[in-house]
């Protein structure tokens, strides 16, 4: 596949200054530099309290990637989101929130895929798994429909270290937040599969999500 991480993947979170977001108003933001025009950007976003994501700006327009809304055991929610043929240059990612989320922990992990198709960025299938037990998280299991691509999985647990599950690898982990942001870039068809992170230490509760993105046209 010609499919590639372009940009690193990194996090922003509002845990260490004990702020729901740099500006005062309900969102978190996290910025990107040297955005390639064209690529995709991946965007888990974990979060606590009674509110819901209203949008997302910056770079491009952000879909879901089919799982929705996931809940966290006892605490929290997550999504996972892209955006394809974005802008370049400096991108400032700023998830909207309905009202203010709770304090703390809420994060977000980005990463820039070049490669990546311009419209229709999904694969229609994705899964999802939670765990209050054990050292890993799972999803059930999902079937790409495509033979180019790659699987993207974002896992968020108690405040603990990810690693990558099998077969996968790991692009970013927050550590003393949980996040796991891992992919497994393919060129031929996987079969059923599930995706897995691995934390540092026994899980009380832990929540992942994985989609898939489709590479574009020509390449492989």
């Amino acid at each position: 596949s010609d499919l590639l991480l372009s940009n690193d993947a990194r996090s922003s979170d509002d845990d260490t200054d004990i702020i729901y977001n740099v500006d005062g108003s309900n969102n978190l933001t996290i910025t990107i530099t040297a955005t390639a025009a064209g690529s995709a950007i991946l965007v888990g976003c974990f979060w606590k309290g009674a509110v819901d994501v209203a949008g997302i700006t910056g770079g491009g327009t952000y879909v879901d990637c089919g799982a929705g809304k996931l809940a966290r055991p006892t605490d929290g929610f997550s999504r996972l989101w892209g955006a394809p043929n974005v802008t370049a240059g400096t991108t400032s990612i700023v998830i909207n929130f309905d009202a203010a989320p709770s304090v703390g922990q809420n994060h977000i992990n980005v990463a820039e895929y070049s490669g990546a198709i311009t419209a229709g960025l999904f694969d229609s299938v994705s899964a999802t798994g939670t765990a209050t037990s054990g050292t890993s998280v799972v999803t059930g299991n999902l079937t790409p429909t495509i033979t180019d691509g790659a699987v993207i999985g974002w896992a968020t647990t108690n405040d603990n270290l990810g690693s990558a599950g099998a077969n996968m690898t790991l692009r970013l982990s927050t550590a003393g937040l949980g996040g796991a942001f891992e992919d497994r870039i393919f060129g031929s068809s996987l079969g059923t599969i599930t995706v897995a992170a691995t934390m540092s230490e026994a899980v009380q509760k832990a929540s992942i999500i994985a989609g898939v993105i489709k590479v574009a046209a020509g390449g492989g």
